[in-house]
């Protein structure tokens, strides 16, 4: 628990006291494993959190805005080990609510989340593989706010359903040679409700040459990225703007590391260009 009182987000230019702006911040968790048996075990967790916050208008400006988020999750993740690897799940179950009724801008949100992660973790000799699936949805479940020239709270009608849905089947592979060659590459296939299908690829080769007194390192690395909008960049009742296009990316990178003795240096370059940029 965080709790702050006595100080204020902002202040008058002729030296005027404006009012204490407080907040609290309140995180509960629990955690409980159980070892079934010496290849499977399972683990839960329930956690609480909930951040009470007051702020001013703007710049010089008093004003008495009071706010509440409660934040409440459920996970599970059974394990499975065998000789050469693991099979994992995760799965986890959250619930957002918002009250921004004694504001500038009254509103209310409730929002839930679903995340399950299936991997399965593999080692054939030299060569480390993870592959799996991400399943996540995102959806409000209803939000109000005032709308221009009423004086209560309406529930919003949204002109598409105010939910995202992710499905990302992934394999990665670690190649360890025991001549210097080192490679971590993957794939990643982005499925979006909204946005379509869109392949990520990660390639990252790298060369260790051992020195008498260390060793230098080539390395260098090719990686894409999809980045697609949150559900408040979509749909929040303030700043949402369901015309966002997913952020894209294209990174280069290449170097050198040198140690001699306990001395390391290094030097890296790299270039990324980026489609799409939001804020």
């Amino acid at each position: 628990s965080l709790d702050t009182r006595g100080t204020s987000s902002s202040r008058s230019e002729n030296g005027t006291r404006f009012e204490e702006d407080p907040f609290q911040r309140i995180n509960t968790n629990i955690k409980v494993g159980y070892q079934i048996n010496d290849k499977l075990s399972i683990v839960s967790m329930g956690s609480y959190a909930e951040f009470d916050n007051s702020y001013d208008s703007g710049i010089y400006l008093d004003g008495r805005n009071k706010t509440l988020d409660k934040n409440y999750r459920l996970s599970i993740s059974p394990k499975y080990t065998y000789a050469k690897g693991s099979i994992e799940v995760n799965g986890a179950y959250s619930r957002y609510k918002g009250n921004r009724v004694k504001t500038d801008f009254p509103s209310t949100m409730d929002a839930e989340n679903y995340v399950i992660d299936a991997f399965i973790k593999h080692q054939f000799q030299n060569i480390y593989l993870v592959g799996g699936v991400n399943f996540q949805q995102n959806q409000i479940v209803e939000a109000f706010n005032i709308p221009f020239g009423a004086t209560e709270l309406t529930k919003i009608t949204y002109a598409e359903t105010p939910k995202t849905t992710l499905f990302d089947p992934y394999i990665n592979a670690v190649l360890v040679s025991g001549y210097g060659v080192n490679i971590n590459a993957g794939v990643r296939l982005n499925t979006h409700n909204k946005y379509g299908n869109q392949f990520v690829y990660n390639f990252n080769p790298s060369y260790r040459i051992k020195t008498p007194n260390g060793y230098l390192k080539i390395l260098s690395s090719y990686s894409t990225a999809f980045l697609a909008p949150t559900i408040q960049d979509l749909y929040d009742v303030t700043y949402g703007n369901v015309e966002l296009k997913p952020q894209e990316s294209e990174t280069i990178e290449a170097g050198l590391e040198y140690t001699w003795n306990d001395l390391l240096v290094n030097a890296v370059y790299f270039d990324r260009s980026v489609d799409n940029l939001f804020g």
